[in-house]
């Protein structure tokens, strides 16, 4: 990172006060010993600098620089629940950084998984709204994530004479719709008994299958580390993930 222009003068000048026989910390040990006042400021200085609670106080500025530090990085983040609905619906979740390349992004991802929802339209609905609000807290409560970095991204279905499948197709449309619907349902049901308090809703995000398949081909998933052998529909899921990952990067960050 730095150039070897820099390095090459700190180094010419270093050699410069070596040949002179004079170096910053000689010419103070002089200015020490010529000034017994300076010598004594030095060493009460130097005996501060020991004591105890001078010491805690340093641990504990650089504890608040630390955290500060974190605390910006977070808000960087960016927290993705993706979901391929079907009669078996693929989940996937994680907390990305949007400001590195997108595979370093995907792989040093956090408070991350995968898993797979089967059952009727009804418990399905229920599974799938309970892990996205178990998510969507976990970023907000706990990773001080903004409630407006946290994404629900969803699998599109548009019907067309060649994928239309009966009811299996048709429970695809009402998987994003119920869910839709339940955690709106949710949002009110808790505005009732608590006032004006500001309540956030994120919306879904639906993406075509042909794009995320195009984007997030298998190849790309094993680099990343998420190709979950055995498990298409988290694999899907994760296409998704990605996919719309990203596009966020492209829109927030210039990446």
């Amino acid at each position: 990172m730095f150039g070897g222009g820099a390095n090459g003068q700190a180094s010419q000048a270093h050699e410069a006060e070596a040949q002179e026989g004079s170096t910053p910390e000689t010419d103070r040990d002089q200015e020490r010993q010529e000034d017994p006042g300076l010598n004594a400021a030095a060493a009460q200085a130097q005996q501060e600098s020991h004591h105890p609670q001078a010491r805690q106080l340093r641990a504990k500025r650089t504890k608040v620089a630390q955290g500060g530090r974190q605390a910006q990085e977070k808000k960087l983040n960016v927290g993705i629940f993706a979901c391929d609905p079907g009669g078996s619906t693929g989940l996937a979740w994680g907390i990305f950084d949007p400001t590195v390349e997108i595979g370093a992004s995907l792989r040093g991802r956090t408070n991350f998984g995968s898993y797979t929802v089967t059952g009727d339209i009804r418990h399905q609905i229920r599974s799938i709204s309970m892990q996205w609000r178990k998510f969507y807290n976990e970023c907000v409560k706990h990773e001080r994530l903004s409630p407006e970095q946290v994404w629900y991204v969803c699998e599109d279905f548009i019907y067309t004479g060649g994928n239309y499948q009966g009811d299996s197709a048709k429970m695809s449309t009402a998987l994003i719709w119920g869910i839709e619907g339940y955690r709106m349902g949710r949002a009110d049901q808790w505005a009732a008994g608590h006032g004006r308090r500001q309540i956030i809703v994120p919306q879904v995000v639906l993406q075509t299958a042909g794009d995320a398949n195009a984007f997030a081909k298998d190849v790309r998933l094993r680099e990343w580390g998420l190709w979950i052998r055995g498990k298409e529909h988290e694999r899907s899921a994760w296409r998704h993930a990605a996919l719309f990952l990203a596009k966020y990067q492209r829109q927030h960050t210039h990446r």
